[in-house]
């Protein structure tokens, strides 16, 4: 699951990242396996930060199930962690 996060928060840079040192293996300015393309595009901690947040408010979210005020404060904020990405994309579009 947190794998599916981490995707979520960092897709767009993962493949630009794969696309780049694919094409710079290609072209010959690098000598990685797919293996050490796949790791090295895979580094980033803006990514890392975002899954611990989300970690972070669910754990709260679980914590206060009982007491709906807090509860109710924290559910937002697990759901606005995995749409920030989305709602990046959707700026980006209207007005690129």
């Amino acid at each position: 699951m947190l794998q599916n996060i981490y995707l979520v928060i960092d897709e767009k840079r993962f493949f630009r990242k794969i696309d780049n040192l694919q094409n710079e293996v290609a072209g010959g300015l690098q000598d990685l396996s797919q293996l050490e393309v796949l790791k090295a595009a895979s580094v980033n901690p803006a990514a890392f930060i975002g899954v611990v947040w989300f970690i972070t408010f669910y754990s709260l979210v679980i914590k206060y199930r009982k007491k709906s005020v807090k509860h109710a404060r924290y559910m937002p904020t697990t759901a606005l962690i995995l749409l920030s990405p989305t709602l990046a994309d959707l700026l980006l579009l209207t007005l690129a």
